[in-house]
């Protein structure tokens, strides 16, 4: 696909890139994988579950989506993912903003949720 809108538009992939970032904007993107060793998964999902937080950091959630692990859409349009592995002993945390370096302090406000 890339190389098809390489080839339509004459634009190398960094150009592509502002391109599309001027039409919906900057996207910061993070992941952070935490071995299970000496966490008790049981517990945690029960927590995300019975206790569920309200705000990561200091943002409110306004969606949760528990379909694939614990997914918090915020309200400025940033979202969090914390997930375990299907494969790995392994949690997995996902985060998206737009803004720069916001995803990586959502990524320790969820390192404080589950505790460490």
């Amino acid at each position: 696909m890339i190389l098809d809108m390489m080839a339509k538009t004459g634009k190398n992939p960094s150009e592509l890139i502002s391109t599309l970032e001027s039409t919906v904007g900057q996207h910061h993107y993070d992941r952070h994988d935490i071995k299970l060793v000496q966490i008790n998964k049981a517990q945690i999902e029960e927590t995300l579950t019975t206790t569920p937080p309200k705000s990561i950091g200091d943002l409110s959630i306004k969606e949760v989506d528990d379909r694939d692990g614990f997914k918090y859409f915020l309200e400025d349009g940033s979202w969090c993912l914390i997930r375990f592995s299907g494969t790995e002993p392994l949690i997995r945390l996902y985060a998206e903003s737009s803004y720069a370096d916001q995803e990586k302090s959502l990524i320790e406000d969820c390192h404080s949720i589950l505790g460490i």
